[in-house]
């Protein structure tokens, strides 16, 4: 019980700070993370397949149900007979059928006892129902990692573009510095030019970060089913918060939310359904029948519709199938045995996968450390190199590599977060964290 609030307190912290890192300001352009993995489950043209496959599968099992009901039915039969049939008999002919016959009748037939033959269709065909809305879950949280990826990846490329926006400002600086010293003899058109051929490279790349951007932002909308026109601004910050990750208690968490799990534990129900029912074809059924109504042909007045009702039972006992029925158990028995195997295999799977996925949130956040590292070295460097050109002490192409540089290590920084971030969110899935009860909630 202790592990299991330790694991689940883990889970809430961690999610508190993705979602406080993404939070978005008030503005109407602007998409919060929850907002968008509530729209995008809504609008999935998969989910919402899924959930007409599910209404399907329950109309399958109400069909199922209607064995336990009688089936009714009506006939009506006319039909006119010539030559009629006649019979003299002291100085009199008797008809032996009249001309024009009718038989109108209601009839009722109804399963008295199969051995739970129906019930077991019943409860297949549940199960049935039970794969899909799994299945549909599923499919709800492929499509919420989707977002939340989609949406950080937006995060990341508008922090390299503010980068490179820097990068341009401090460029389009030290040219208009050069040029001044070129003014006083103190430089030469070769620094102007360079520094030129770099500033312009700088806007060369930003023109493409724009360009990646704005292609982000059309797959972004489209995964939410959003118009076209539709602003996709995702404003914030990655989360650099760090919880030890407790190895025991996530590998818990995963063999019991894992979706993959469910689904497997759900065939095997299935399975022995089918084996079951299969155990049952050779069985007795024992049916009744009732049928009332009038038609006419009596004795002594043949026109005349008279009131008429019949009742009959029958057993029918299947005896010999050609032994169709043991070789379907045998199948059925096999096919149990492999998903027994699947499900173990996919148990071990499962531990390997948080396995993998803590070792990833590790190493990224290494990489984050290291990440911060290097851009506070390199903006040192810079600093040195701006006033070391000032003071004519190194030439202009030092201080535009220690400039280029220090846009590398941020570049660095931004992706170094994103993944850090990224990798948290996947051993959150990895984990089976039910994303979309999360943002349905407004991400608390």
């Amino acid at each position: 019980m202790t592990r299991s609030i330790s694991r689940i307190n883990a889970l809430a912290a961690l999610l508190c700070g993705l979602a406080a890192a993404t939070a978005l300001c008030g503005t109407p352009d602007s998409i919060t993370l929850p907002f968008a993995i509530t729209i995008a489950v809504k609008n999935s043209a998969t989910l919402n397949a899924a959930k007409q496959g599910l209404a399907a599968a329950q109309a399958r099992t109400s069909q199922a149900k209607s064995a336990w009901l009688p089936q009714i039915s009506g006939t009506g039969l006319y039909s006119y007979l010539y030559p009629l049939e006649t019979i003299p008999f002291g100085g009199k002919v008797f008809q032996l059928y009249p001309a024009n016959n009718w038989d109108l009748h209601l009839g009722a037939d109804y399963l008295l006892f199969d051995f739970g033959k129906r019930q077991k269709a019943i409860n297949l065909s549940t199960i049935g129902e039970q794969a899909l809305q799994t299945g549909t879950g599923m499919a709800a949280k492929a499509v919420s990692y989707q977002t939340i990826v989609a949406f950080e990846s937006l995060l990341s490329s508008a922090q390299m573009i503010a980068a490179k926006q820097e990068n341009i400002a401090n460029l389009s600086q030290h040219l208009d510095f050069v040029k001044k010293k070129l003014a006083t003899g103190s430089s030469t058109e070769f620094d102007v030019l360079r520094s030129e051929v770099d500033l312009t490279n700088a806007q060369t790349e930003l023109t493409n970060l724009n360009n990646d951007l704005a292609k982000q932002q059309i797959g972004f909308r489209q995964l939410l089913g959003l118009d076209e026109s539709a602003p996709a601004n995702c404003m914030g910050a990655f989360d650099s918060s760090y919880h030890e990750p407790a190895k025991d208690s996530l590998i818990e968490a995963a063999l019991k939310q894992r979706t993959e799990i469910d689904l497997m534990n759900v065939a095997l129900k299935a399975g022995l359904a089918q084996l079951s029912l299969a155990r049952l074809e050779l069985t007795p059924a024992l049916t009744a029948h009732a049928s009332a109504g009038g038609k006419n042909g009596y004795i002594p007045n043949l026109d005349q519709l008279e009131f008429d009702w019949v009742a009959a039972a029958q057993i029918s006992v299947p005896i010999f199938d050609g032994r169709k029925t043991h070789f379907h158990i045998k199948e059925l028995e096999s096919h149990l045995d492999s998903l027994r195997t699947m499900l173990d295999d996919l148990r071990r799977t499962v531990r390997t996968d948080v396995l993998k996925a803590i070792a990833d949130v590790k190493s990224a956040r290494e990489n984050l450390f290291e990440a911060a590292t290097n851009i506070r070295l390199a903006s040192e460097s810079r600093r040195i190199a701006t006033l070391q050109y000032e003071a004519g002490v190194i030439p202009n192409l030092d201080l535009l590599d220690a400039e280029n540089k220090y846009t590398q290590a941020k570049f660095a920084r931004v992706q170094s977060e994103f993944r850090y971030t990224l990798s948290k969110f996947a051993l959150m899935q990895v984990t089976g964290f039910d994303f979309v009860a999360w943002a349905n909630a407004g991400g608390k």
